[in-house]
């Protein structure tokens, strides 16, 4: 299996950085000579890479397992989103983290997902109004889960 498979992509290893997740990684994006860039193990005693290639499992480590929820936090009932109930908070307690593979004959995909009964939640909206639902996809584990990451930080969940 090549490395790529199974690390974040420089794309999302920037958007990490770039909002503060600084978390070190055993593989590291660098480039050579020729400013092309590859990935290897980190050097820590040298500080030539320029972004961490996260793996799922470095990854899983920083999201938590469950989320606080209460009556400000928005669930999915169907096609529409309510406010979670006093009754649903006792019952579930929190939003908790779920990750799925989905195989199919594109290829697999990954969901990493917070929800209360099978249902997932959103703590806010967008400037058009639109739930930020906690779901993200990824063609690998880590792509999902540093997606997830970078949605929690923009809730101030992390």
């Amino acid at each position: 299996m090549k490395i790529d498979y199974i690390v974040t992509s420089i794309e999302t290893s920037n958007k990490l950085k770039n909002a503060g997740y600084l978390e070190k990684a055993i593989f590291s994006y660098f480039k050579d000579k020729n400013a092309k860039i590859y990935i290897s193990e980190t050097d820590f005693s040298l500080d030539k890479h320029f972004a961490f290639a996260y793996t799922s499992s470095e990854l899983i480590e920083s999201l938590p397992s469950e989320l606080e929820i209460s009556t400000e936090t928005f669930v999915v009932n169907g096609r529409n989103y309510t406010n979670i109930t006093e009754d649903e908070i006792e019952e579930y307690g929190s939003a908790s983290l779920e990750m799925l593979k989905i195989t199919s004959e594109d290829g697999n995909q990954y969901i990493t997902k917070y929800s209360i009964g099978g249902r997932m939640i959103a703590f806010n909206r967008n400037l058009k109004g639109q739930f930020k639902n906690l779901i993200r996809f990824g063609s690998n584990e880590a792509e999902s889960r540093a997606e997830m990451i970078l949605a929690l930080i923009d809730d101030d969940k992390l």
